[in-house]
């Protein structure tokens, strides 16, 4: 039998590969191959402000290292505090919402070139570190018993390292793993399996969702950390009606996420229950924007005009889009229209598109025209103009009011605003 004489050969080279390249990982932490990973783009200057490749964002980092978002946030900080990084707040290329990327500074380069040189002295090629390659997933797949089939696919949906003992019981040793004994599959690795059977998918993110749900030490994560997990995997099983449950109890911390295979988990549920859809299109359409998904954005706001209470705004996200998209005169006219009928939300969040814009003289004029209609009761309303307020003094450069009005931020409103002021004093040099 041939075949089964070559895929014998063939699983063996992999088997070594694999053992090789998992006990060198063992030699170099964490630390070290975050630095090799940023080392691969030192040529990328972080003043190209629109052309920064996603690979240096958290995520990319996250994804090279085969870490969680979250270990990979305590890396970097890590290597910040020891001078060896810097963040930049950038656009990444393709991208139309600035976000963190990192780079190496010159003690880090050093730093960086001493690894190689360790990888070198070792017989190693640092791609061996940072790009595990695999076999094809349906010749895996089809030489695997069922247990292993679902133990690997529940493994590759997890989107953080899980400990091997949740992990369902397999008869081979076909999920890798880290010195801790947790799960160290590739980002790569689990986008192929997941796309290659998308069936089996929905089961493998059933036992996760389950997983969070029930079964997490509460004590190793917060409570948004694994609510987030729960949506993800919910929606992913098709259970949307759960989903949205938490999407609306949690909409305030999604909003100001940058999580961006949850969003497009959130963004790809179409049909809500009545009760739950105008919360549900709002962080949809948030979500989006923030992404720099303007197309489906502006689905979001045309759906929540359509929906009873949503029409205020759905406006208001129309008068995000429009500026973001450049046509600034439908942003005006939507906001010269609206504003007369008491919608001071639209006023606001195109002050706050002039601002991103850099035209602070527009912000500032459509700030005054929303203070004219804004009453006092007006909760949301009170909290955006603060947020707005905040940022307006940011960028003139008046750092002690915006620290004034960033904590104020803070007070006025729910989660949502409450984390916004967090970073708002974060980015201000100020501790909550």
């Amino acid at each position: 039998m041939p075949f089964a004489c070559d895929f014998e050969v063939l699983n063996l080279k992999t088997i070594i590969t694999a053992l090789i390249v998992r006990s060198a990982m063992t030699e170099f932490s964490i630390g070290e191959r975050l630095l090799l990973h940023l080392y691969k783009y030192r040529r990328v200057d972080p003043a190209e402000y629109f052309n920064i490749p996603w690979d240096l964002t958290q995520d990319g980092v996250a994804s090279s290292l085969r870490i969680s978002r979250a270990h990979a946030s305590l890396e970097l900080k890590k290597q910040r505090e020891r001078g060896n990084v810097r963040e930049d707040q950038v656009r990444i290329k393709g991208g139309k919402v600035k976000r963190k990327c990192y780079s190496l500074t010159h003690e880090g380069l050093e730093a960086a070139r001493k690894v190689e040189a360790k990888v070198a002295e070792a017989g190693l090629e640092v791609d061996s570190l940072l790009d595990l390659k695999r076999q094809d997933p349906e010749v895996v797949f089809e030489n695997l018993p069922e247990k292993d089939r679902f133990a690997l696919g529940c493994a590759c949906v997890f989107r953080m390292s899980v400990p091997m003992s949740i992990i369902p019981d397999h008869e081979r040793s076909v999920i890798p793993t880290d010195v801790l004994g947790h799960t160290a599959v590739s980002r790569e690795l689990c986008a192929r399996y997941l796309d290659a059977f998308p069936d089996q998918a929905r089961e493998w993110h059933a036992f996760a969702a389950d997983y969070w749900t029930d079964q997490s030490p509460k004590e190793s994560f917060s409570d948004t950390d694994r609510e987030m997990e729960m949506i993800y995997h919910l929606i992913g099983a098709g259970r949307n009606w759960e989903a949205c449950k938490i999407i609306v109890r949690r909409m305030d911390d999604i909003c100001v996420l940058d999580d961006l295979s949850l969003d497009e988990a959130i963004v790809s549920i179409s049909k809500v229950k009545d009760d739950l859809r105008l919360d549900v299109l709002t962080v949809q359409a948030e979500v989006s924007i923030n992404q720099g998904w303007l197309d489906k954005a502006e689905g979001f706001a045309n759906a929540l005009i359509d929906t009873e209470g949503g029409d205020e705004l759905g406006h208001a996200f129309l008068v995000r889009i429009y500026e973001a998209e450049g046509k600034h005169s439908d942003a005006e006219a939507i906001a010269t229209r609206i504003t007369a009928s008491g919608n001071v939300l639209a006023a606001l969040m195109l002050a706050e598109a002039h601002i991103e814009l850099g035209d602070i003289e527009r912000a500032e004029k459509e700030m005054v025209a929303a203070a004219s209609i804004m009453s006092r009761n007006n909760v949301a309303a009170a909290a955006q103009h603060l947020y707005v307020r905040t940022l307006l003094a940011k960028e003139k450069g008046d750092l002690d009011e915006a620290r004034r009005l960033a904590v104020k931020v803070g007070e006025a409103g729910g989660g949502r605003w409450k984390a916004r002021s967090a970073e708002l004093l974060k980015e201000l040099g100020q501790s909550t």
